[in-house]
C-alpha cells in the first residue's frame, strides 16, 4: 500500500517523508488504513516503496499492486484533475468511516463525490459487491475501470467476460466500453505520465 497512518492520526506517503524516519516509526506508528494493523516500510533495490503489514492480517488490502495498477491511479488522478480543476482529487483516500479506500476520489465543490476504481486483477465477486455497497451506502458515484491487462492476447472472437467483470459491466449500463489504459495517456493538449 502507498499510504497509511501514523497512530498521532496523520496519513503518511511513501513519498511524503524521508526514508530514515519511516523506517524508525515502521511497526510502532504505522497503521494500515483499513484493518487498523500494524505495518512497515519496505524499500529496497528491486521493491517499490511501500508499506506492507507486518504479520498475517485478516484485510481486505493485502494485494500486490501492479505497475499498471500504481501508474494507472496516478493517469486517472491527473486526468480527473485536469477536468475538474476545483475539485479535490486523491489517490488512495479513505471513504465514509475509514473502512473503505478509493483509488481515485474527487469531491467536486458542492460536496458530491466520485470514486474510480481501477481495477488489474481478479476479484472476489463477494469482495467487489461488498465495494459498490460500501460506496452506494455513502452517496458516492462510482466508475469502474478495469484494467488493459485484462484484455491483452485475448482474440476478440474468443473474449469472454468473468463473473466480477460482468458485475462491473451490469453496473455501468447501457453503455460499457472497454478502453485500453494508454488511451487515457492521449488527452489534448496535455501530457500526462506516472511517477
Amino acid at each position: 500500500m502507498e499510504k497509511c497512518q501514523h497512530t498521532d492520526g496523520f496519513f503518511v506517503g511513501t513519498n511524503e517523508y524521508d526514508e530514515s524516519l519511516l523506517r524508525r516509526w515502521s511497526t510502532k506508528s504505522l497503521r494500515c488504513l483499513l484493518c487498523h494493523g500494524p505495518v512497515k516500510y519496505r524499500h529496497g533495490p528491486k521493491i517499490k516503496p511501500h508499506f506492507a503489514h507486518v504479520a498475517r492480517a485478516v484485510c481486505e488490502y493485502r494485494e500486490p499492486e501492479t505497475h499498471e495498477h500504481v501508474c494507472g491511479k496516478e493517469v486517472i488522478k491527473q486526468w480527473v484533475s485536469s477536468l475538474f480543476p476545483a475539485n479535490n482529487t486523491t489517490v488512495e483516500a479513505c471513504v465514509s468511516n475509514g473502512n473503505q479506500r478509493a483509488n481515485v476520489l474527487t469531491v467536486f465543490p458542492d460536496g458530491q463525490q466520485l470514486c474510480i476504481e481501477f481495477q488489474c486483477s481478479p476479484v472476489p465477486l463477494e469482495v467487489l459487491r461488498k465495494r459498490m455497497k460500501g460506496y452506494e451506502e455513502n452517496g458516492i458515484a462510482q466508475l469502474w475501470i478495469i484494467g488493459n491487462s485484462r484484455f491483452r492476447g485475448k482474440p476478440l472472437n474468443r473474449f469472454r467476460l468473468h463473473a466480477w467483470e460482468d458485475v462491473i459491466r451490469q453496473r455501468h449500463k447501457p453503455g460499457y466500453y472497454a478502453v485500453p489504459a494508454v488511451a487515457m495517456l492521449l488527452l489534448p493538449g496535455r501530457r500526462i505520465s506516472c511517477r
